[in-house]
């Protein structure tokens, strides 16, 4: 179904009535100022351009009526890069619904195929894997554990974007426990994405998912290398060298969880890179209101400032503030490194027991979740090669026979 131009315009006030968007959000000046060049926008493509910013300067929930309107004007406009570039923003936006995920996917795939295209489909598969895994009862995330280590290990002709979307979904199954196993896995998904030209999207996905595992994996320098990666990725999007150029795109809040995932790798870091992103997320917390909401729940970038700076009473209070927050669980290893340094040097000896007891526990996890792994890699290894075997001994029998047939 194709949209005119004055019932676009009847369709995004409608979406911001029904919405029930706040006067402080959409009803902004900006807004307002989009409103009405968009009702005088005289084809698909100037309502196109409109149309993006209003996503952009929309609130995150209430992005899919704008975003899809937005999407038909791209495709009315035959403009396939804008289209997929949208499809892309949505599935993040559908990031909790698979039905929807599923819509996005199906849309995609009705494009020609292109690497734009191709990048598309796997990424929003990619967000998939996510989804699929967060809702996975312990028994299916084995089964399909193992199924994945099987494909993986006998199949060698998929294509690139397919091998990426198995990597990447086998090393969401593998989990965060695993050490060397999963470190290895994303080194062999990071080759195959470092040889992919452009596909910033795969690229960003992938980077925000190593720095997370090598920072629970203890592999700062790895983490740190990722998160470089994905910063010098954020400036090409903000500056438009990559992507389409968005007047009103806002990455702050992404730059806040960055630095502030940098700055827990703190024992890595120089004393002027600690300083460079401590002040980064500092002018994040004054402007954004995102980054101080998120902070407000956090205290990372203060704690582990505080860490490198070896300041421990500072960081000690830091973490009886902030430490046992819901959003800081993903990094309660950290945490408590930090209470058993900073309790040590301040003679807080109760906070010290208690944090040493609760960190050898999780490390006694830790192990046995590691060796269960472990074993459960070395029984599906000599299951792929008592396969391969038989495969072998399958094709000798009927190249034998093959000869003996011919002679």
């Amino acid at each position: 179904m194709k949209y005119t131009r004055s019932y676009i315009f009847v369709l995004i006030f409608v979406a911001f009535l029904h919405c029930n968007i706040k006067a402080e959000s959409l009803l902004s000046n900006v807004a307002d100022s989009l409103s009405i060049e968009l009702k005088h926008a005289s084809n698909s493509a100037d309502s196109l351009l409109i149309l993006t910013d209003l996503f952009d300067v929309s609130d995150r929930s209430h992005r899919d009526s704008i975003g899809n309107i937005a999407l038909q004007a791209a495709i009315n406009s035959d403009n396939t890069e804008a289209a997929l570039d949208l499809l892309r923003n949505l599935a993040n936006v559908h990031l909790r619904s698979d039905s929807l995920l599923q819509r996005d996917l199906d849309l995609a795939m009705q494009f020609e195929p292109s690497d734009s295209r191709n990048e598309t489909v796997a990424f929003i598969r990619m967000l998939r894997n996510m989804y699929q895994i967060r809702y996975a009862t312990p028994l299916e995330q084995e089964k399909e554990l193992r199924r994945l280590l099987r494909e993986i290990s006998t199949d060698d002709e998929s294509d690139i974007y397919e091998q990426i979307v198995r990597l990447h979904a086998l090393c969401l199954y593998i989990g965060a426990s695993s050490g060397e196993l999963l470190s290895n896995y994303m080194t062999k998904l990071e080759e195959l994405i470092d040889g992919l030209s452009g596909a910033y999207a795969i690229k960003n996905c992938y980077y925000v998912q190593a720095s997370i595992v090598y920072l629970q994996n203890d592999e700062y320098e790895k983490s740190v290398n990722a998160d470089r990666k994905l910063l010098a990725c954020i400036d090409k999007l903000q500056s438009g060298e990559l992507g389409m150029k968005r007047r009103f795109r806002n990455y702050d809040g992404n730059r806040y969880v960055v630095y502030s995932r940098l700055l827990t790798n703190y024992p890595v870091l120089t004393n002027e890179e600690a300083e460079t992103y401590y002040n980064e997320v500092m002018k994040l917390i004054e402007r954004d209101d995102l980054s101080r909401h998120t902070n407000d729940m956090s205290g990372r970038p203060q704690i582990f400032y505080a860490m490198h700076k070896k300041d421990y009473k500072t960081a000690l209070d830091l973490i009886k503030k902030y430490g046992e927050m819901p959003y800081n669980a993903n990094i309660r290893r950290q945490i408590l490194q930090a209470t058993i340094e900073s309790a040590k040097a301040t003679g807080e000896n109760a906070m010290l027991m208690d944090a040493l007891q609760e960190y050898s526990s999780l490390l006694k996890k830790t192990l046995d979740d590691r060796l269960a792994e472990k074993s459960k890699e070395l029984e599906i290894v000599y299951d792929i090669q008592h396969m391969k075997s038989e495969h072998a001994r399958s094709a000798w029998r009927m190249q034998r026979n093959y000869v003996i047939i011919s002679i």
